[in-house]
């Protein structure tokens, strides 16, 4: 069920995602010396539950975010 989320900046590059104030998912920016980096798609969403979602902007990662 989608509903209000708000993000956090963590640290550079790294954010957090909270919905009704419970943790959701990180969104986190990959970097080139990471396994699976893939240099089209930088933006990880990080589901609580285990599901990784490239994305190829931040903005990208925040809308798939607002569907969770």
């Amino acid at each position: 069920m989608a509903g209000p989320i708000t993000i956090q900046r963590l640290a550079r590059g790294q954010y957090q995602v909270l919905k009704h104030g419970q943790h959701v998912a990180d969104i986190r920016r990959s970097t080139a010396e990471e396994f699976g980096h893939c240099a089209e798609m930088p933006w990880v969403l990080l589901h609580a539950t285990g599901r990784i979602d490239r994305q190829a902007t931040y903005e990208d990662a925040v809308d798939e975010a607002h569907k969770i």
